[in-house]
């Protein structure tokens, strides 16, 4: 129980108190039903796909699965992520064409559902799963695609394209709950069946699948409580646009510039790298494997939590208020300071903290870049500019997890002896394989430091080009309220005259 404390103590409560938050938020601003009905839809969504990348991730571990030449390609390049750095474009494009973004977001709930029973379907007792494997990959990108459309949803058809950094900041919220929610699901169906991350042989995941697919069916029908107009899903009108700052593609090469940076930082962060160095220092220690273990999953949901407990707040207490060029600049200054830090206080108890602020800051740092995302996408035709910028994040991390993953399928460097957390908790002394993995450590902490200056750097020419009138916040919101008004008086003028 002790070494599962965070499973039940502490995640419970940061779930009830998220859900309390949600119905305080909607309370608050005197909402109507209807958008207490999206903000549960999201979050259970968002539950199941968190959920089945986790499940997709562990069935990607099937040892015959890599039969086929593309399930090779895929363990190497993630379970979904490249389905989904190609499907975000298309899925902005296409909706803004049919003027529809529920159609996708449909289409991304049936999409999951197969997903749940392709992966409960695939385990060691197939000879060969790797199409099933192949298909689900699929499946889980065409979800994991739809998630701009939940930002773009609310901002369109809550807030009139208006306030798009605000309507990103509380989508992200109900996303982040789903995600936490999602993994204390899986983790807690691991830990009941006495695994610490997951068994391929031993763990049956069919009652959480079964969760997950009552979990869709509400958030299918809640769907139908929030009617789409689609005369909200286009740009903004030409006189808007026309007292805006114009959309340059220069803009939007800057922010996926920006956020590749991000994603290359966060793909470092969340390397394999940490979680094999805290494995083999708990295990120095005296501890025995399953502490070892159950580390590793603390450090990966510190990374949620930090999102999760103070990113919302962050947004509304802090960024709003110091204005975005200066939270972004010590947002990063931050970042590189705890990366040096790392490279100097080798301690697993330090290294859940960094994972903690870490994820803090690339929760203020993406959504802000994706909330001008959502901005720039207003003031322009047909480019998907939302799906690109979110594409590029996923492109950053993908680079560092390409890298690792080689290595650890081939057997190099670190993982010359091992190539999983559960056959290095198993080695009895790893005295010496620590030693290796300290200096994995600092080098991909020296790494981030080196990456969070360039950033700093190339933000200190760039930001400005990027946030134009989101520079002075209170201002840009006082304007834009005032050129809509302008602008719906304008055509109520037109209408009656005509009429």
């Amino acid at each position: 129980m002790l070494k599962n404390w965070d499973l039940f103590i502490l995640n419970p409560i940061l779930i009830i108190l998220s859900f309390a938050a949600v119905w305080f938020i909607w309370k608050r601003e005197n909402e109507s039903k209807k958008w207490l009905y999206f903000f549960i839809e999201t979050i259970l969504v968002w539950t199941v796909n968190s959920f089945l990348v986790k499940l997709g991730i562990l069935r990607f571990g099937i040892t015959n699965a890599y039969s086929n030449p593309v399930a090779i390609a895929l363990s190497l390049f993630g379970v979904s992520a490249i389905f989904t750095m190609l499907f975000k474009p298309l899925a902005t494009w296409l909706t803004g064409i049919v003027k529809h973004r529920r159609y996708w977001i449909w289409a991304s709930m049936l999409s999951s559902f197969i997903a749940i029973i392709l992966f409960l379907i695939a385990n060691s007792s197939l000879n060969d799963v790797s199409g099933l494997l192949i298909v689900g990959s699929i499946m889980i990108g065409i979800s994991l695609a739809s998630q701009s459309l939940y930002f773009l949803y609310i901002n369109e058809q809550k807030y009139y394209r208006i306030f798009p950094i605000k309507a990103t900041f509380r989508t992200a919220f109900l996303i982040i709950i789903g995600t936490f929610f999602g993994s204390y699901i899986f983790n807690l169906t691991n830990v009941s069946q006495h695994s610490v991350l997951g068994n391929n042989e031993t763990v049956n995941y069919l009652g959480a699948g079964i969760v997950c697919i009552i979990f869709l069916i509400v958030a299918f029908g809640l769907s139908f409580m929030n009617k789409e107009k689609s005369s909200f899903v286009k740009s903004f009108d030409f006189d808007v646009k026309d007292k805006l700052e114009p959309y340059n593609s220069k803009i939007l090469v800057l922010l996926m510039l920006s956020t590749l940076f991000l994603g290359l930082i966060y793909g470092l962060i969340q390397s394999p790298i940490y979680e094999f160095y805290i494995v083999a220092k708990v295990k120095n220690s005296g501890a025995s494997a399953e502490v070892a273990l159950s580390f590793v999953r603390k450090y990966q949901d510190f990374f949620i939590g930090g999102q999760l407990i103070l990113g919302y707040l962050g947004y509304f207490k802090i960024v709003k208020k110091i204005g975005y060029r200066q939270s972004v600049i010590g947002l990063i200054v931050i970042l590189a300071f705890l990366a040096f830090l790392m490279t100097l206080i080798h301690s697993y108890y330090f290294l859940l903290f960094v994972s903690f602020v870490a994820g803090l800051i690339f929760f203020e740092l993406f959504y802000m870049w994706f909330g001008l995302a959502i901005m720039w996408n207003y003031r322009t035709e047909r480019i998907p500019v939302t799906g690109l910028v979110g594409a590029s994040t996923i492109l950053g991390s993908f680079i560092p997890n390409i890298i690792l993953s080689i290595c650890r399928i081939s057997g190099v460097g670190v993982f010359q002896n091992y190539n999983s957390l559960e056959a290095l908790a198993n080695i009895e002394n790893v005295s010496e394989i620590l030693v290796t993995l300290t200096r994995a450590v600092i080098l991909m902490s020296s790494i981030i430091f080196a990456l969070a200056l360039a950033y700093l750097a190339f933000l200190t020419f760039t930001i400005n080009q990027m946030l134009v009138e989101y520079v002075n916040v209170e201002e840009i919101h006082s304007k834009l309220v005032s050129i809509e008004k302008r602008s719906i008086a304008n055509k109520i003028k037109t209408r009656m005259t005509i009429n």
